[in-house]
């Protein structure tokens, strides 16, 4: 159960449980405390309530719910973002004599509303007797910071300092959020500089987080002397880095400064998504540009990422005027005869409030919340996928895959399989390995279409050697290859100039007991240039001896700028070994 639930294969683990459950052996509390954790992962939060409902049945339960049954039942109403539920249980737990600890108050704690209800637990906790720990602090500093209540976040601080207790990176970094958040740089840097006096090295979130404190002070001066410091120290900026100094140009309407950056991280290599044109949308609206506000707005399609729920609305509200929002309706597919208005105050509102916009830059999906938007299905996750996967988009591609969990599906097979043709059609092989490597990591076996991929996209890149050592890996892990995987190599090696290796590859079919199809037989004729090359590719598929295959002008160019037919073959499921798994796959492409 444990491991399947590890490997992302919940519904597997919930089969064992249930087959425990009605075969036998009787679930141990472990065993209860597991299924819970696994249904918390999955967002199985119905099945979670019922399992530890029979448990509270005194008359037919074979075990009573212990203190972690609880706690994980508490992390299950907190994924779910029910606060009500998860204090009931809380209540609960002293009804019926279960020990709650520091760590039971903390999780209450964590997903509490506002900064009273985390202080009125804090004190709560207090009163049991129990000693708050690095997580209670940071904690309940995180809640004074959030509400901008700077002076009790740094009386909290020093109480922690002065009992004792010693912050954890993760409790370094919530101190340094709570700092940043209202521009408390000194405060944030002396948080940061203590995490290497506490032997904790900060990691991309940390620096990231100290870059906010100086937007937010706003010192933008001195946010670039730190960003500069990130290469320095060994730290790669990066999409949420670039963003916050792009944000902080934006809020001081510096748009000189502001388009700098973006082009500075454009040339980078990093790609800019629907929060970074946004913002610069926004930035242009506000100081009455909405000519350009439209140009960005437009970007956002060019660029691949087309406009959200969030970038609408904003284009919407920049509208002042009938001719403005007549072209902001028409540019978001809004009905004719709506008026966007902003009521007096909200433009101050939208300025001083960065919550939602910085949980958007925090958050790695970056996508609208579940209110707005129809949750899709994973068939239809997997045609996203796919429809990024073909021209190379691979972050658009990671994003979808990434939602597939929040949306409470496992990605498949196919998922992985399309992800993996993303990298291989951008081209980006360096991605292709590390993704392919953590196929293993999720639990998720390569096969020959993963295998395949692999070797096209080598293939298509000329790097023969690694194309034949990633053969030989596969055939090594028990793979048999097929007339797909045959032909690839025999075709990357003709289109090189390597007529034989292309002839051993075509031979090579027949003694791995896979004879060469009609595909294989049109690609080696194509391959032959010379009357003796013909000659023998005439003898080896069959072909009548007085055939000449012929390449009109223009067809070499033509097809390799055209992986269409072929490609396709390998994208698709005719790589799979058994029927059953290639109908299992169509199912899920088509």
């Amino acid at each position: 159960m444990e491991a399947y639930g590890i490997g992302g294969q919940y519904n597997k683990a919930e089969a064992v449980f249930r087959r425990k459950q009605t075969s036998g052996p009787e679930p141990s509390a472990i065993t209860y405390q597991i299924i819970l954790k696994i249904f918390a992962e999955a967002n199985k939060f119905k099945e979670a309530e019922e399992i530890f409902q029979s448990l509270m049945n005194d008359n037919k339960s074979p075990l009573k719910p212990d203190q972690k049954m609880f706690h994980m039942m508490i992390y299950v109403h907190k994924k779910a973002r029910s606060y009500e539920k998860a204090y009931k249980l809380f209540c609960l737990m002293k009804e019926r004599g279960v020990h709650r600890s520091t760590v039971t108050f903390n999780s209450l704690m964590s997903f509490a509303n506002d900064y009273k209800e985390v202080s009125r637990i804090y004190d709560q906790m207090q009163r049991a007797g129990l000693r708050p720990d690095v997580v209670s602090y940071a904690l309940l500093i995180h809640a004074y910071g959030k509400a901008r209540r700077e002076d009790e976040a740094l009386a909290v601080f020093e109480e922690m300092l002065d009992a004792g207790v010693r912050p954890t990176r993760k409790a370094h970094n919530i101190l340094l959020d709570a700092f940043a958040i209202s521009g408390l740089v000194e405060q944030a840097r002396t948080v940061f500089m203590c995490m290497r006096r506490d032997r904790f090295t900060p990691d991309l979130c940390s620096y990231a987080t100290l870059l906010s404190a100086y937007i937010n002070a706003p010192d933008m001066e001195g946010a670039e002397k730190f960003f500069k410091r990130l290469g320095q120290d060994g730290i790669e900026p990066n999409i949420v880095t670039y963003g916050t100094l792009i944000k902080g140009y934006a809020k001081m309407n510096d748009h000189e400064k502001m388009i700098h950056k973006y082009k500075e991280m454009v040339t980078s290599g990093i790609k800019a998504n629907q929060i970074i044109f946004t913002t610069m949308m926004d930035a242009y609206g506000r100081n009455k540009d909405f000519g350009s506000a439209v140009f960005w707005f437009k970007e956002m399609e060019v660029h691949g990422c087309p406009p959200d729920q969030k970038a609408k609305k904003v284009l919407l509200s920049l509208a002042k005027t009938d001719e403005e929002r007549e072209e902001a309706n028409q540019l978001t597919g809004n009905k004719s005869n709506y008026q966007s208005i902003r009521f007096p105050g909200d433009e101050d509102e939208d300025e001083d409030d960065d919550s939602e916009f910085s949980d958007e830059i925090d958050e790695v999906t970056l996508s609208e919340s579940g209110e707005e938007r129809q949750a899709p299905t994973r068939k239809a996750h997997n045609i996203l996928l796919d429809a990024f996967a073909i021209s190379g988009l691979v972050e658009q591609a990671r994003t979808v895959f990434m939602c597939m969990r929040r949306d409470r599906f496992t990605p498949d097979l196919c998922s992985y399989a399309t992800l993996l043709s993303a990298y291989i059609n951008a081209p980006d092989m360096e991605g292709a390995e590390k993704f392919f490597k953590r196929l293993g990591q999720d639990g998720i076996e390569p096969n020959i279409v993963t295998y395949g991929t692999l070797i096209k996209g080598y293939a298509k890149m000329n790097d023969h050697e690694k194309m034949i050592h990633k053969y030989k890996e596969m055939v090594t892990s028990g793979i048999k290859a097929n007339q797909i995987i045959f032909t690839t190599m025999m075709d990357a090696y003709g289109r090189n100039k390597d007529f034989g290796s292309a002839v051993f590859w075509f031979k090579e079919m027949e003694v791995h007991g896979c004879p060469p199809d009609q595909k294989a037989k049109k690609v080696l004729l194509s391959l032959a240039k010379t009357d003796e090359e013909r000659e023998e590719a005439n003898q080896l598929t069959g072909n009548k001896s007085n055939y000449q295959s012929i390449r009109f002008p223009g067809d070499e160019d033509e097809d390799e700028d055209d992986d269409s037919e072929f490609s396709d073959e390998i994208d698709e499921v005719t790589l799979s070994e058994s029927g059953e798994e290639r109908q299992a796959l169509v199912a899920n492409l088509a």
